[in-house]
């Protein structure tokens, strides 16, 4: 999924790499702060559709 969202200019980082010692919990970690407040809605639709695609 990663490499889905990169080819649509989306990122995501695992909550692992925040983690000084081994991590505790699993997932990934979501920004928007690179992001114009008029195009996050869109940015969020492309991500809601690249894991649904990934999820099927």
């Amino acid at each position: 999924m990663p490499t889905r969202l990169g080819a649509r200019g989306l990122g995501l980082q695992p909550v692992s790499a925040y983690y000084l010692d081994t991590p505790r919990e699993r997932g990934l970690v979501l920004g928007f702060a690179n992001v114009e407040t008029d195009d996050a809605e869109g940015c969020i639709r492309q991500l809601r559709h690249a894991i649904d695609t990934t999820l099927q």
